[in-house]
């Protein structure tokens, strides 16, 4: 199970990926709002994968929601979150920086219209990433975030 952010300004698109990962098992959280979004991640103590939906107005603003959060943990060997950003761009028109994130290993491009199977996936591996970070951890640092409660 992914402790999962949605974030995207189209309410019927997060919904959708809302019930589709709830159902599959996945603990979510969304949100509209790129500050809310910027916010859970910077200060969450949990590993998070979050979904960076680019839908409807305003939505690229969602995407730079990685490049603000990676930079606040840093270039560290501790990868704190993944990111699977959901856009109809192509990976050239996307920012150096987010570029970089997907070089990384950190972040995960898929299109807007992907199929189940391939968000599914998406997701399960960038929780997997998330989970072997932490268990190459201290054991007294893994310790202290099993005992976090949702």
């Amino acid at each position: 199970m992914a402790h999962v952010l949605i974030a995207t300004t189209h309410g019927q698109y997060q919904r959708m990926l809302a019930d589709l990962l709830t159902a599959a098992g996945h603990h979510v959280v969304t949100t509209s709002d790129t500050g809310l979004a910027r916010a859970a991640l910077c200060l969450s103590e949990r590993r998070i994968v979050a979904l960076l939906a680019e839908a409807g107005s305003g939505g690229r603003g969602m995407l730079d929601v990685a490049l603000s959060s990676s930079q606040m943990w840093g270039e560290s060997e501790d990868i704190r979150h993944t990111y699977i950003l959901l856009t109809q761009q192509p990976l050239s028109e996307l920012s150096t920086g987010l570029r970089a994130l997907l070089a990384a290993d950190r972040a995960t491009h898929l299109p807007l219209d992907c199929s189940i199977g391939a968000l599914l996936t998406a997701v399960e591996v960038a929780s997997e990433r998330l989970t072997s970070n932490v268990a190459a951890r201290k054991p007294v640092e893994s310790a202290a975030l099993v005992g976090y409660a949702s």
